[in-house]
């Protein structure tokens, strides 16, 4: 009997260390999920796109939330919101402009609005590496100084935003975009404003946003 216990505790422990390899399991890792959630979402298998989806994406994978966030919009945007917050967090600038898009917009539920939160991850995008990326959340963020969307009503900042926008933009109709606004908040700032202004933009391209 001494024997028979003796040898199922060494049993027991070589399981456990995945030593007996016949019964040892190892689970899908979130990539090998994410894959199978774009081969189903290549066949329009939506239900099996979408599980496989969120298997990989609560396991952190980036990919998969950005996928899943995309599946829920006008479908359930609480949902949107929550996975492109999760990818916003490990510092995808794509996902941070997407969710303060999000939070501005609403989709088809207004609810999820929320401008305060907006302005937080813009100017997370603001700092990226990602030029057209900055662009864009530059503008954006002059946009709510302008309107006073999450933030007071300041057109020196907007200004700023605006034309540290015309010096990122992707396409000459961006830039073009940003110093038409640019401009427009010009004609209401007194010299001194104008000055200041100037001198914020030239003050954050030193500072990156820090």
């Amino acid at each position: 009997m001494f024997i028979i216990k003796k040898n199922l505790a060494c049993l027991l422990c070589l399981t456990f260390l995945g030593l007996i390899f016949p019964f040892t399991v190892i689970a899908d890792t979130s990539e090998e999920f994410y894959k199978k959630g774009e081969a189903a979402a290549r066949n329009q298998d939506w239900a099996t796109a979408e599980r496989e989806y969120r298997k990989a994406a609560e396991q952190g994978h980036l990919h998969a939330q950005k996928a899943l966030a995309v599946m829920y919009v006008c479908y359930n945007d609480r949902e949107t919101v929550k996975w492109l917050r999760k990818a916003a967090q490990q510092g995808d600038s794509d996902a941070q402009l997407a969710l303060a898009d999000s939070l501005v917009d609403g989709h088809c539920d207004e609810t999820v609005r929320n401008y305060e939160e907006a302005v937080h991850w813009y100017r997370q995008a603001a700092k990226s590496e990602n030029v057209r990326h900055q662009a864009e959340a530059h503008f954006f963020l002059g946009e709510m100084y302008e309107y006073g969307l999450g933030v007071s009503q300041d057109l020196v900042s907007a200004h700023m935003w605006y034309n540290l926008s015309s010096m990122r933009g992707d396409s000459e109709a961006e830039r073009k975009k940003a110093v038409s606004a640019r401009d427009k908040v010009a004609h209401k700032l007194s010299p001194e404003q104008l000055a200041r202004a100037r001198k914020m933009t030239e003050e954050w391209k030193l500072n990156r946003g820090k």
